[in-house]
């Protein structure tokens, strides 16, 4: 049976170009990699909802 693992990467993709086009810039580094981790994926929502990224750090622990 095969898992069901959301694409990440085109949700994000998708996002970013039509809410957010103007933080497309800050994300496209994230957003160019084959694929995203689990930190891309925290670091792409601070970025999108201006969270300042030194709150993410529980992850890096």
């Amino acid at each position: 049976m095969e898992k069901n693992i959301p694409d990440y990467k085109k949700n994000f993709a998708d996002i970013i170009e039509m809410k957010y086009p103007h933080k497309k810039e800050e994300c496209f580094h994230i957003l160019d990699k084959e694929d995203i981790s689990l930190l891309d994926v925290l670091t792409l929502n601070s970025i999108r909802f201006d969270i300042d990224a030194s709150k993410i750090s529980i992850v890096n622990q």
